[in-house]
């Protein structure tokens, strides 16, 4: 998608490692809004609208978001922030792409997935379909290009099933949720 792309790679354990590869952001982001909004500071029109700040090489963004000039965005809580990964995949027919935070993400970064997880099934398969990871800031943090934030695993997709209505199922209650362990 962009040439500081790189293509995502096993590391250890069983789920391929995602980089950063473009950051956008929606500074102090209470209520609704739209992807119009966000600002990516890589973007050159961007760049006519933000202020450099002193001497320590920062853009200041709207809502207070700074953007280092070395790529690193330092955030405040409330803030939305977009990791565009910067690949797209076909993925092999039956196949489904589950795309999850790292383990450290919220303890190194206080970041959230906001859908808690996202799933590519293999038709997000076009030439713009590029992988991404929409983050919400429960602290002030940042982050930078290369970083490693999210993980993806490719699994068989499930299979369809139908559904049918029934009164009973004649089966032995479990004691609902919430009923096991202790």
């Amino acid at each position: 998608m962009r040439e500081n792309a790189k293509i995502p790679e096993f590391k250890d354990g069983n789920w391929i490692d995602t980089y950063v590869s473009k950051i956008g952001f929606i500074c102090n982001a209470i209520g609704e809004f739209d992807f119009d909004n966000i600002i990516y500071p890589t973007d050159t029109e961007l760049f006519k609208s933000l202020k450099l700040e002193g001497s320590n090489n920062m853009l200041l963004g709207h809502g207070g978001c700074r953007y280092d000039i070395n790529n690193t965005l330092q955030y405040s809580m409330g803030d939305i922030i977009i990791l565009k990964l910067g690949f797209a995949l076909e993925l092999p027919k039956g196949k489904e792409l589950h795309l999850l935070s790292r383990s450290g993400t919220f303890r190194k970064y206080g970041l959230i997935l906001t859908n808690g997880m996202g799933i590519g099934d293999d038709t997000y398969i076009g030439d713009n379909d590029e992988y991404m990871a929409m983050m919400y800031a429960t602290r002030d943090g940042s982050v930078s290009i290369d970083d490693r934030l999210i993980q993806i695993k490719i699994e068989d997709a499930m299979p369809r099933i139908e559904f049918e209505e029934v009164e009973m199922f004649g089966n032995t209650d479990r004691g609902g949720y919430g009923s096991t362990g202790k």
